[in-house]
């Protein structure tokens, strides 16, 4: 039957759900999803009977309002309570055209009660009217949504679980870590060591989408290879498996915001559990909030334990096995399932059994502390003997001679967690394993953040567990999941502490693990591809954090751009660009900015630039304490970032890049030495972004209902137009180059100089990664390359990499011009590619700080093209000579030849551009000439008096610089070197050349 509302096609999910509610989520949606639903009793029961009111609720939310008594009854006058439809009564409604087919459609689906004139939905006719869309989407709204408290959930989520259960990529990250928790339980927490550490808990700390859960997932898993036989390779005597490849026991956790964006889901009754206190209660110094988690812990172990001996008995006493079982029951392993009921079930038994306990012994209803936490708010004061009291004698149940009241904390371990934690902890050990040593159980928080005052007090319990073999100890660790780590949280409150017992809360966190990797996915990205593919949304996936690519590698018409600008936003989308985090963000995508650690302000702006706007985390630096952060190299991001920045015509651009300017450069925040480098990138990026054509070439990958578009790439004369002018570029400039293009969208910094001879394949690979590169503060002659491909950018065209070359600039940041440095300008690790290959390539001198005008003859208001001296014709011979040169051996004459030979080779094909002074056109085009010199500094590189050069001796081998010098002579000997005479000419040869430009370039 044809329905006039069959235009809202239910999910494949919401059938799914309906079929698997109570029954097996393990399965896939079926034709017949409604027939089993209906034919599982306790399915009718519940959504049925107990959820019906929701149908009703929802249906109202639709605009049409029915009258419930014992069953949903539907009258043939529609009665109703309120007007809908814009406070059309529904008899109204009814008489129009849709009204009256809706009502027809009802009535041929089940037929009025005949004694009573009414439509009555029961159970056995339920199944006749659940396939109408009306009623599909009622249901869908009202029984499935408030799962996850979000329509948006359903929609998403198995795209989330398909992207989440991509194929592992670097099992070496799921290795480092069991490695460090059992190297770290083998030497810091075993017997005879010198515990050094607070507690056993270790902290995951990376952006999002880095792959922390999945890394947590995967741990729990152990190595599995594809194709590999579970439950007999993993449980066999395979001399293949370490005992970091096992699979280690996790309890995981995910304290997510209920229907909040992310993946996995969230396990909403413990996220309640944890925030259903009343806020004063939540003290990390607290008898409540001990009690709570100490509640929370034992009946963990104990439902846990429960758990994996029933897996046991199934699939026998294999540890690896067992555990592999347990972790891919418990957690979101299977792609065609994104709703786990085994762990739903798993943690309703868990609290039902947590509230009873604590209500066996409830905690006092008034928050007690002894001393101030940092993290705490204003409590009342109490006595410090307070019976409850942390650090306290809890009850006058230690008795005795013993002098030593037993602190809270190590009460609640030992009467209620040591034995659920060491019955887990030998049931574990005795079960058959292929490797000896020590073993771990793990309790994983993911979005730990939302544990708030609940992770301290975790952690002092679990620093109570015994070291001593003699009581067999437990060896539980708490392993936590988030995007930050705040420095002033990293260490244990300890503020007026005036117990010896409590000393121990002075020891050191463990050191955050933070690795874990980008471009895991490159190695897709290689091999024979066309130009159309690699500007695609495709190709950029590969490159970054791992989330990328998974999402793009089960749909490729997935919408990176929205995801990428949502993560870098987080949320501020109005008015994000007058946001010092979202402008640092963007910027940082795009140029590479780097931030100083020695601040407090500094410090905040790289937590919550890791936290919330994708910044990579380093670690944490000692001494000063500080964060180590970077700007990623991820194409999606700076995509995203430009897309912003550069949109409606670089509509936002200004006001952020004042933000930027304004915030950060002129606030302390970053190195003052990057900031002309920082300047050239900003000019250079923002001159091919505007190149781009206005109707840019959709994606080649993209689906024809994506609006965005991938910028295209643009021809090298296009770019320098935008960057210098019409006018600065000559006709034969455009001649040479016509042909050419540049494709990057973001800059990455280098700190090693580059390789004399620099393979071609870094080349490729940074025109396919959309990259230019800034290179390290030691490389000689040249700051910045910019790849240029001579060949055709067709979608279909192959891409060669032998016809790539470069753009090479040098950066000045000085008052005064330097007339020698465009001569130094040469390709840098391509002189013999750009021979071999025939290709012109450009040299372009930036002197950001200096308005002396270029050579006269060849000038463009700031601008100055210089042809290539020597063409290619010549090249035979020139190549000939250095071939030569480079057989004469090493000593130093062979040397210098050999030099003067690659010099002259050089200069074919060589164009040459000196830029002075800011004023670009591309910065007169967005108007930011005084940002960009509030930027650059400018005030502080005008020219010095004559009078203040003499306070800056050697400065310049010229003029006032040197004026100090006098001649020392010895009786019958005359110096040599430079007279006063000489340093006088020299200086008003460069006075000259001041005035009327460059000397010759030849």
């Amino acid at each position: 039957m044809a329905y006039m509302y069959g235009s809202w096609t239910p999910p494949a999910d919401t059938l799914w759900w309906v079929n698997n509610h109570n029954c097996n989520f393990r399965s896939t949606p079926s034709s017949n999803a409604v027939d089993d639903a209906i034919n599982s009793s306790n399915v009718v029961d519940d959504v049925i009977n107990s959820k019906i009111v929701k149908v009703v609720d929802a249906i109202n939310d639709l605009r049409i309002r029915l009258t419930t008594a014992s069953d949903i009854s539907v009258s043939p006058g529609w009665i109703v309570s309120k007007p809908v439809l814009d406070k059309m009564e529904l008899n109204e409604w009814q008489q129009k055209v849709e009204g009256e087919q809706f009502v027809l459609e009802v009535e041929s689906m089940i037929k009025p009660n005949p004694s009573e004139g009414i439509f009555t939905i029961e159970m056995d006719n339920w199944k006749t009217l659940f396939p109408h869309p009306f009623f599909n989407r009622a249901f869908f709204e009202a029984v499935v949504a408030p799962q996850q408290q979000s329509l948006n959930f359903f929609h998403t989520a198995p795209e989330l679980q398909r992207a989440f259960t991509a194929p592992y990529k670097k099992d070496g990250i799921r290795q480092n870590i069991v490695r460090r928790l059992l190297e770290l339980e083998e030497d810091s927490f075993s017997t005879g060591s010198d515990l050094l550490y607070y507690s056993r808990c270790l902290d995951l700390v990376a952006s999002s989408g880095s792959g922390k859960s999945r890394a947590q997932q995967e741990m729990a898993r152990g190595l599995h290879q594809p194709g590999e036989n579970v439950d007999v390779s993993i449980g066999s005597n395979s001399s293949t498996f370490s005992r970091f490849d096992e699979p280690v026991y996790c309890i995981p956790i995910c304290l997510r915001e209920p229907g909040g964006k992310g993946w996995p889901p969230s396990d909403s009754k413990v996220y309640t559990f944890f925030n259903e206190a009343p806020t004063e209660y939540v003290n990390s110094l607290s008898y409540a909030a001990h009690w709570r988690c100490a509640a929370f812990l034992a009946t963990t172990l104990t439902v846990g334990l429960e758990r994996l001996k029933l897996l046991a008995s199934e699939h026998g006493r294999y540890y690896n096995v067992t555990v592999r079982k347990w972790a891919d029951m418990i957690g979101y392993t299977d792609r065609s399932a994104f709703m786990n009921e085994y762990r739903e079930e798993f943690w309703t038994t868990v609290l039902e059994r947590t509230r009873t306990l604590m209500q066996s012994s409830p905690a006092p209803k008034t928050p007690i502390q002894t001393h101030a936490s940092p993290k705490s708010p204003p409590l009342k004061k109490r006595s410090r003997s307070d019976s409850h009291s942390i650090g306290a004698t809890a009850a006058p149940q230690v008795t005795g001679t013993n002098p030593n009241p037993v602190p809270l904390p190590q009460q609640y371990w030992t009467n209620h967690i040591a034995n659920p934690a060491r019955e887990l902890h030998d049931y574990l050990r005795g079960l058959d394993r292929h490797e000896d040593g020590v073993i771990v159980e793990v309790i994983c928080f993911d979005e730990v953040t939302n544990l708030g005052e609940y992770y301290w007090v975790m952690q002092r319990i679990l620093s109570c567990q015994p070291a001593d073999d003699t009581q067999k100890p437990s060896a539980l660790w708490m392993l936590t999941m988030a995007t930050n780590s705040s420095l002033s949280e990293y260490r244990p409150p300890t503020t007026d502490i005036n117990s010896s017992r409590l000393q121990k809360e002075a020891r050191i966190r463990l050191a955050p693990y933070f690795e874990f990797g980008f471009d895991h996915y490159a190695d897709e990205a290689s091999g024979d591809t066309t130009m159309g593919h690699l500007r695609s949304w495709m190709q950029a996936s590969h490159f970054g954090r791992p989330m990328w690519h998974a999402y793009m590698g089960e749909n490729d018409g997935h919408d990176l751009l929205s995801q990428g600008i949502m993560k870098l936003l987080c949320g501020h989308d109005e008015d994000w660009y007058l946001n010092r985090d979202i402008v640092l963000a963007l910027f940082s995508s795009i140029i590479a900015v780097d931030i100083i650690r020695n601040t407090a302000d500094a410090a905040k702006l790289a937590s919550d630039a890791v936290a919330k706007h994708m910044r990579v985390f380093d670690g944490l630096q000692e001494l000063p304490l500080g964060y180590k952060t970077h700007a990623p190299s991820e194409p999606v991001l700076a995509l995203c970032a430009n897309a912003l920045l550069f949109a409606e015509k670089g509509k936002h651009f200004r006001r952020a890049f004042g933000t930027f300017v304004e915030a950060l450069c002129r606030g302390n925040l970053i190195p003052r030495g990057d900031l002309g480098e920082l300047g050239a990138r900003l000019i250079l990026l923002a001159a091919r972004m505007e190149a781009v054509p206005e109707e840019a070439p959709p994606d080649p990958t993209s689906v024809p209902a994506n609006k965005h578009r991938n910028p295209t790439y643009v021809s090298l004369p296009d770019f320098l137009k935008q960057l210098l002018g019409e006018a600065g570029i000559e006709t034969g400039f455009v001649d040479a180059f016509q042909g050419c293009y540049v494709n990057f969208t973001h800059f990455i910094v280098t700190e090693q100089a580059l390789p004399e001879n620099f393979d071609i394949k870094y080349l490729a690979n940074l025109w396919a990664r959309g990259a230019a590169l800034q290179c390290s503060h030691n490389q000689e002659v040249v700051d910045i390359i910019i790849v240029v491909y001579h060949g055709s950018v067709e979608d279909d065209a192959a891409f060669d990499p032998s016809l790539l070359s470069c753009l090479y600039a040098q950066i000045k940041l000085k008052a005064a011009p330097d007339y020698v440095a465009a001569k130094a300008l040469r390709p840098v690790g391509l002189s013999d590619h750009i021979a071999e290959m025939r290709l012109p390539y450009v040299v372009m001198l930036m002197e950001l700080g200096t308005k002396a005008k270029p050579n006269a003859n060849k000038q463009s208001g700031l601008v100055a093209v210089h042809p290539p001296s020597r063409h290619m014709h010549e090249l035979p011979t020139l190549q000939a000579a250095y071939v030569k040169a480079a057989s004469n051996g090493t000593s130093d004459r062979a040397r210098a030849e050999l030099l003067r030979a690659r010099a002259a080779r050089e200069e074919v094909g060589r164009w040459c551009l000196v830029v002075r002074s800011q004023e670009y056109a591309i910065v007169k085009k967005l108007g930011i000439y005084g940002l960009i010199a509030s930027l650059l500094g400018l005030d502080d590189t005008q020219e010095e008096s004559d009078l203040m050069k003499t306070t800056r001796p050697c400065l310049r081998w010229n003029g006032k610089y040197v004026d100090w010098m006098v001649d020392y002579t010895c009786e019958g000997h005359k110096m040599i070197g430079i007279t006063s005479e000489e340093n006088a000419m020299s200086s008003t040869a460069n006075e000259k050349e001041d005035v009327n430009g460059d000397v010759s370039m030849s």
